[in-house]
Formats: C-alpha cells, sequence, structure tokens
C-alpha cells in the first residue's frame, strides 16, 4: 500500500473492526438459534 501513503493506514481499516465482530457475533448467534429450533447445522 505504498502509493496510497495516507490515505490508507492501519487505524482507518480497524476503525471499522467493530462491525466484523458485531456480525460475526450475530451470525454465529442466528446459526445456533436455528440449530437448537431446527436441528440443522453442522
Amino acid at each position: 500500500m505504498g502509493k496510497l501513503h495516507g490515505i490508507y493506514t492501519f487505524s482507518s481499516h480497524m476503525k471499522f473492526a467493530w462491525t466484523v465482530l458485531v456480525g460475526y457475533i450475530i451470525s454465529v448467534t442466528i446459526w445456533y438459534v436455528q440449530f437448537i429450533m431446527f436441528g440443522i447445522g453442522a
């Protein structure tokens, strides 16, 4: 990322890391609820 020095930084990337974490937690929760209710999944 040398050509984008100052535009793309690791800190600007990590600003949105919490949204990835929230989405992951929500998706695992939905999978678990479906697994318990309907017996589907793994």
